[in-house]
């Protein structure tokens, strides 16, 4: 039989992934140029790219609703 504690490690580790795979990466750079910048980075991998960062807003909040309850699950 599972436990409440139990449901609720895996609340948080559901949550956990939701809040990981909420972060979204888009590089700046495509098409021609962005093969261009591929090769340059090949060759000197300290080059950085910039980037622009956003958040999936609904695997967020729902993210951090299973580990709220997940924790709760604990007491």
């Amino acid at each position: 039989m599972i436990t409440r504690q139990q449901v609720g490690i895996i609340l948080v580790i559901i949550g956990t992934a939701l809040l990981a795979f909420s972060v979204r990466v888009k590089r700046q750079y495509e098409g021609e140029i962005g093969k261009v910048v591929d090769e340059i980075k090949k060759k000197d991998p300290d080059k950085i790219e910039p980037t622009e960062t956003y958040i999936k807003r609904s695997l967020f909040w729902f993210g951090l609703l299973f580990i709220a309850v997940g924790s709760l699950l604990q007491w």
